[in-house]
């Protein structure tokens, strides 16, 4: 019997060792993940916090356990996290996720995705919160956003300067030829009774051709864009109107 509770007593030591080991590595891993880990208690305490969240938040190590949540989310008053203690509490298995800024201890602001998950531990429970810095891709989507409203600049630039080259200059020449034409007429057309109805045959083709470059230049950059976005869609519902007949309602805020 004695030999049976000693064999007993050195299972339950090594199963207690071998937990604890494993307790100890699962805390090294927690305090080594570069992603920020709170544990929170209900009254929105923080009880834990991992070193990627105290060197995300600019605190110090051991500063921010204690700290009520508000210290970081100044927008997090106390109905709104009962609310997403509750909200975690009674849906385990599923994390709720969101975009916000934490307030840092500097007073700066950290872009961070955020997400929580309610957890049981040694008869306590815990909200923890996971803390991801989005600042690199916030950075990265406000350069993207900007080189794209460049490009479009540029690319208006080049439409707006192909549109004057094309109503400038082929304008300037069929004027020319316009005027060559009417020039011809009064000279030689007495000469030539076939030769008026020819020169009148020219001078619609040219009027035509003055017309197609207006619309190829207006296709390209109407110039009714110069007086705002409201006007040029105002403009364009009316020509779609001209086209199809179909009424069309324009409302711009």
């Amino acid at each position: 019997a004695l030999e049976q509770e000693l064999l007993a007593g050195r299972e339950h030591l090594a199963r207690r060792v071998a937990s604890e080991e494993a307790l100890r590595l699962a805390q090294f891993s927690i305090d080594q993940s570069t992603v920020g880990i709170l544990w929170v208690n209900w009254d929105s305490r923080v009880r834990y916090a991992n070193r990627a969240a105290e060197s995300m938040l600019g605190y110090a190590p051991g500063q921010v356990v204690e700290r009520p949540l508000i210290d970081f989310e100044p927008d997090l008053h106390m109905d709104r996290w009962l609310n997403l203690w509750k909200n975690a509490r009674s849906s385990e298995d599923s994390a709720q996720v969101f975009e916000t800024h934490c307030l840092r201890a500097d007073g700066s602001l950290l872009p961070a995705d955020i997400s929580l998950s309610f957890l049981r531990f040694r008869d306590a429970e815990y909200l923890v919160v996971f803390l991801s810095d989005v600042s690199e891709r916030r950075r990265a989507h406000d350069q993207l956003r900007e080189l794209s409203a460049h490009l479009e600049s540029v690319r208006e630039e080049e439409k707006a300067r192909i549109a004057r080259e094309v109503h400038d200059e082929l304008g300037q020449m069929l004027t020319v030829l316009k005027l060559e034409t009417s020039m011809c007429e009064l000279a030689y057309a007495d000469l030539d009774p076939g030769l008026s109805e020819r020169l009148d045959s020219m001078k619609r083709l040219i009027s035509q051709l003055f017309q197609l470059v207006r619309d190829v230049a207006t296709a390209l950059r109407p110039p009714i864009l110069d007086a705002g976005i409201a006007s040029a869609i105002e403009w364009q519902a009316r020509r779609f109107e001209a086209r199809t007949q179909i009424p069309c309602l324009v409302q711009v805020p």
